[in-house]
């Protein structure tokens, strides 16, 4: 499970990556800076898909960690691809960009979801509490913000974005929890 964590957390540090990648382009600007920080964005994120994937397939196999693992092989090789084809003159039009961003979106959203269904049934196999409803309570404020940020703007949806963020560093710090608590239970000798 620790796997699992240190995917998500990698995906998580691709956000901050993002960030900290727009303000060393614009500080940057024409040194070719946009690619190089979009390719080892896209790596970063791709290596945490990776882990996701394979620390769910190493894990009790439910459906949840099946879909989990499954899905993040996909965004692993979408991300991937997507990252070195950047370095490429090519442009795809703008509605099939978009079409791939929802859905990539959708897949992050979808895997997040299994991994907080995962540990929900690793704490009912394991017998022991692993934290699955303070980690679906962050994962359930973590959507309810992100999609309400989306739709508000101003002031209000600023503060959506900042509590999106807190809920996504709660759930990280609760899937940690889970999975030191799943190794010390015996069930994450293999993990």
């Amino acid at each position: 499970m620790k796997k699992v964590f240190w995917g998500l957390l990698l995906t998580f540090a691709s956000l901050i990556a993002i960030a900290v990648g727009f303000l060393s382009v614009f500080l940057l600007r024409g040194l070719g800076s946009e690619k190089v920080v979009s390719l080892l964005i896209g790596l970063v994120t791709a290596s945490g898909y990776y882990l996701i994937w394979q620390g769910a397939s190493s894990l009790p196999q439910s459906q949840s960690w099946e879909w989990a693992g499954k899905i993040a092989q996909i965004l692993c090789a979408y991300t991937a691809a997507t990252a070195l084809l950047n370095l490429l003159p090519l442009q795809l039009p703008e509605i099939i960009t978009r079409v791939l961003q929802i859905a990539s979106n959708i897949g992050n959203f979808v895997v997040l979801y299994m991994i907080a269904l995962g540990v929900r049934d690793l704490q009912f196999s394991a017998r022991t509490d692993l934290g699955a409803e303070k980690l679906w309570k962050a994962f359930v404020a973590y959507i309810v913000a992100g999609l309400l940020s989306g739709v508000l703007g101003g002031p209000l949806g600023f503060v959506l974005v900042v509590v999106e963020f807190a809920a996504y560093v709660a759930i990280l710090v609760f899937l940690a929890i889970a999975a030191r608590k799943y190794e010390n239970s015996g069930g994450g000798f293999h993990d």
